[in-house]
């Protein structure tokens, strides 16, 4: 059949037809939208699963996704299980919670400074005490935050009404606080820091130590003879001086 004049005959795509890769075709239509956000969203980490299903390059997955390859290892470094495989719903979960403990550590609000100075000021309550009161009452904040607003309040009255204040005036017992990173300043907390470590790894969180297991280790370093006390353990010493 001839073709009329002034149009040109269309060509047959049989067998002419290049396709795209499979892993170019996924993230096409998505890619712009995606690239706004400076943190993964769940669609980003769906498709990243899907494109390591396919055994995708990572360079050509990071393309696709619109994000860094720096970003797409770190990704996956951090949020991949145990066994090292990335399901996105569980690398999402991770990355949610991860932003959860990031958010009750930023800056507290005015308002709620206020309360927990009041708190140490007219209750005397340990950080801890006032980390759990505020967590029944729905507002979440970690005790190292407040040990922290403590540490920062340069007129030291926060100071003064914390417990080992407390223990100064009622036992006569003098406290001494070393300057930030002078270890030096305090040689028996680091070896005692030490010891400590032979039974609580450094990285470790206390809180998830029962009492029992803190009674124990206070119980095995308090056991140990030091040759700062010739040779006795600071138990006997201790019992010696109140006896």
């Amino acid at each position: 059949m001839a073709s009329q004049p002034g149009r040109v005959a269309p060509k047959s795509d049989t067998g002419n037809t290049k396709k795209s890769p499979p892993c170019e075709d996924s993230g096409r239509l998505i890619i712009f939208v995606l690239r706004m956000y400076k943190q993964l969203i769940s669609e980003q980490r769906s498709q990243i699963f899907a494109l390591l299903q396919r055994k995708c390059p990572r360079k050509d997955i990071a393309r696709i996704v619109g994000i860094s390859q720096s970003t797409l290892s770190r990704e996956l470094k951090r949020n991949s299980t145990r066994s090292g495989k990335y399901i996105w719903f569980k690398a999402h979960a991770k990355a949610v919670e991860r932003r959860k403990r990031s958010a009750r550590n930023a800056a507290l609000a005015p308002e709620l400074v206020w309360r927990i100075k009041q708190l140490i000021i007219e209750e005397q309550w340990s950080p801890r005490q006032i980390s759990g009161v505020l967590k029944k009452e729905g507002v979440s904040v970690s005790h190292q935050s407040i040990y922290n607003l403590i540490h920062a309040d340069v007129s030291e009255e926060l100071a003064h009404h914390t417990r080992h204040k407390l223990i100064t005036k009622y036992l006569g017992a003098v406290v001494y606080f070393a300057d930030p990173y002078a270890s030096w300043q305090k040689g028996a907390i680091e070896n005692t820091n030490k010891l400590i470590r032979q039974y609580i790894p450094k990285q470790a969180n206390f809180d998830d130590f029962t009492d029992k297991k803190m009674a124990s280790v206070q119980k095995k370093i308090n056991s140990i003879l030091r040759q700062k006390l010739k040779f006795e353990t600071p138990k006997a010493e201790f019992f010696k001086r109140i006896a």
